[in-house]
């Protein structure tokens, strides 16, 4: 009998000591990721509250102070190249000075007989929204950029992007606004740059914000002239690229 209970204290001693030692490594463990889980949700939430800053800094944003933007870019640099264009590029916003914003443009560019497209233009006229915006975030994404990240911009409709499309003369990658170079020759399709993004061949984590925007379409040909509200979503998205791309 004093042999038996001699054996049973035994095991409830080995046994608690393994609940113990386990116990201790599950809160050490915890303790121990538990700072790194919180940085990354911060560096998250203020990543996100930034992608946030610079969509809304559209609507602020006097289209024609970004003529200087592209100034500093290589012309060998695939990605901004076209921006430096005289009659094209950012240099051209100078036409649009006192009172028209990023935003401004870029509704009006939106603000054409469907199907609608991205073409700085409407109804034939120029008007520069796209390149507004591929300007504005060229300045505003920097501290994405030198960091290693490729950033993506896309105006969506029923889920399915805006699609963009070249003046006749012009690389039809010019109207993406991105900075990723695996975009720059085969474009995107309908799905838009944020969603092509998460091809596994270009990144397998993208981080994405999207904000209301809504456009009211006139049209002049009847009488009276009829409205037409139309809803929009644009969407702003980072990601780690498998190739870094040059700021």
């Amino acid at each position: 009998m004093k042999k038996r209970r001699g054996q049973a204290a035994l095991f409830d001693g080995i046994t608690f000591l393994l609940l113990a030692s386990l116990s201790a490594a599950m809160i050490f463990g915890f303790v121990g990721t538990f700072g790194v889980q919180q940085d990354r949700v911060m560096r998250s939430a203020y990543v996100l509250n930034y992608m946030q800053s610079v969509v809304k800094a559209s609507y602020y944003v006097d289209a024609s102070t970004l003529t200087r933007v592209a100034e500093d870019v290589n012309s060998g640099n695939p990605v901004y190249g076209d921006l430096r264009s005289p009659t094209e590029g950012c240099r051209a916003l100078s036409d649009y000075k006192g009172s028209f914003t990023v935003s401004d443009l870029l509704k009006r560019d939106l603000s054409e007989k469907t199907p609608e497209k991205l073409d700085d233009a409407f109804d034939g006229t120029p008007v520069m929204g796209v390149t507004a915006m591929h300007c504005a975030l060229k300045e505003l994404m920097k501290p994405f950029a030198f960091s290693g990240f490729s950033y993506g911009f896309d105006v969506l409709r029923s889920g399915l992007a805006v699609q963009t499309e070249a003046k006749p003369g012009s690389r039809p990658f010019r109207r993406l606004v991105t900075n990723e170079p695996a975009f720059l020759n085969s474009g995107v399709g309908q799905t838009g740059v944020c969603l092509s993004a998460q091809n596994p061949q270009i990144s397998s984590d993208v981080l994405a914000v999207r904000v209301p925007f809504k456009v009211v379409y006139v049209d002049g040909s009847q009488e009276p002239p009829a409205r037409e509200l139309r809803e929009y979503e644009l969407a702003l998205c980072i990601w780690t690229p498998q190739t870094a791309a040059s700021p």
